[in-house]
């Protein structure tokens, strides 16, 4: 019954999850998976899907690590929401989970537990588990160092806790600790969904974002001031404070959906504004048409025009001030078609790297994104090519996306670093060819550059010299 009440809670905002899953990538909605339910019997577990289509047949077992490159970019939100976990009122409605319980493991990693263990099998699996009711079993990819073997590391590091965890739970079953587990899961998916982590990692894209909800209200308020004749009319109207915090909500959905918090912010280029511009207009136009029941309107006609124009340009404006502050030159052509490439560095050299690409007359190549170590710039767009993993996710990259080579663009790239490198490429049988430094020498550099095969000489430290005047 409670099964039923949770299905019709969530239901109507499944057609919504629903678009915004078949506009990210293309694929089912549901994902249905194999799971081992009470007694040991397999049952189809159903969530929202939130990795690539493709990861079904490669890239990746059953265990999911930190910046696993085969989730989506909404699929992340998902999974840092818990919502694609919503799906699995179904199953209990089913009688094949139940609300509480050790959460539902996948085959090959039941047949891993130790024998003691396995009398976890005895009750059903839950909804909400004992484990994912505290910080470190809440995000439990995040816990996965990069690099590592993840069946492995989940054996030995994360699963004995988690079976002590869980044995505890079956051997006193009670209602009090099951109605417990359910109040501290909803505490837990809303505290977790945003951590310290995350925040410091994507520190100027929060900035990016206060400031944006800064000006949409100082937009918002001269729009206003304009039609009512002053801020202070408009404010005691009542419209203002209504109406700024659903706004701010819309305009940040509107323009996070959009991309424009992915861009690397000294890579910035005239694309964003058309971004921006796209992101304002989506906003405008959702909130125009809910407040087309209020009566009288609160946002429509001269006023939604004027905060469309004062916001895109004042947008617009901040960016390319934090870019020319920043001193970076803008590209212009995104390269399509080829050979698909993979640049490692997501950096200045990588910039000139992907510039090179572009500007070789001969051989025509796709970038289909950047690599780079430094967890602040995955998933941040440099030149409209999307930081998509480390140097870990390479093997997996190159199933998913059909990679036939990659573009080693390092300022200073050691031997060890480059000869690791190119270790992984051998294995995923990728060419791999080495950006030349030389071309930081050439401030107008364009079509000058070489990209050059990796061979021993590459692999050497190159030596800098003071060039006098």
């Amino acid at each position: 019954m409670l099964a039923v009440v949770g299905v019709f809670l969530v239901i109507p905002f499944f057609p919504l999850i629903a678009i915004c899953i078949k506009l990210d990538s293309k694929g089912p909605v549901f994902y249905r998976c194999d799971r081992v339910g009470k007694d040991r019997r397999l049952f189809k577990m159903y969530k929202f899907r939130t990795m690539l289509e493709t990861a079904a047949t490669g890239g990746g077992g059953s265990l999911c690590a930190k910046l696993d490159p085969r989730v989506t970019r909404f699929g992340r939100f998902l999974r840092r929401t818990k919502i694609n976990e919503l799906p699995q009122f179904i199953n209990i409605f089913k009688g094949e989970m139940s609300f509480v319980g050790p959460r539902p493991e996948a085959p090959d990693l039941a047949e891993l537990y130790p024998d003691h263990a396995k009398r976890i099998f005895s009750v059903k699996p839950g909804l909400v588990g004992p484990n994912q009711v505290t910080s470190r079993g809440r995000n439990e990819e995040e816990l996965y160092p990069a690099g590592v073997d993840a069946a492995r590391f989940y054996v030995q590091e994360i699963l004995p806790e988690k079976v002590a965890i869980d044995l505890k739970y079956v051997d006193n079953p009670s209602l009090i600790k099951d109605i417990k587990f359910i109040v501290l899961g909803v505490k837990e998916t809303l505290a977790g969904a945003i951590t310290r982590r995350q925040i410091s990692h994507a520190h100027p894209q929060f900035q990016l974002f206060l400031a944006d909800c800064i000006l949409s209200i100082a937009s918002y308020l001269l729009a206003e001031s304009i039609c009512a004749g002053s801020v202070s009319t408009g404010l005691r109207s009542g419209i203002a404070p209504t109406f700024i915090p659903a706004l701010l909500l819309i305009r940040g959905v509107g323009l996070y959906w959009v991309g424009v918090y992915d861009s690397l912010i000294p890579f910035i280029d005239y694309k964003e504004m058309f971004r921006v511009a796209k992101g304002v207009t989506i906003g405008s136009i959702v909130f125009a048409s809910l407040n087309l029941v209020r009566n009288p309107p609160g946002y429509g006609g001269l006023t939604a025009v004027l905060d469309w124009c004062f916001l895109i340009q004042l947008l617009s404006y901040t960016r390319f001030g934090l870019k020319l502050a920043a001193d970076r030159g803008s590209l212009k052509i995104k390269i399509q078609g080829g050979d698909r490439v993979l640049i490692f560095g997501a950096g200045h050299m990588g910039e000139l790297a992907y510039r090179a690409l572009l500007t070789d007359k001969n051989r025509h190549a796709e970038v289909i994104g950047f690599i780079d170590d430094d967890p602040q710039k995955h998933g941040k767009t440099l030149n409209d090519a999307r930081v998509i993993g480390n140097r870990h996710h390479l093997e997996a990259l190159t199933r998913l996306h059909n990679v036939s080579e990659i573009i080693v663009a390092l300022s200073r790239a050691m031997p060890d670093q480059v000869s690791e490198i190119l270790a992984i490429c051998r294995k995923a049988g990728l060419r791999c060819r080495v950006f030349s430094p030389m071309s930081e020498f050439d401030e107008n550099f364009c079509s000058g550059a070489s990209i050059r095969s990796a061979e021993l000489p590459n692999l050497l430290p190159i030596q800098e010299i003071q060039l006098k005047h």
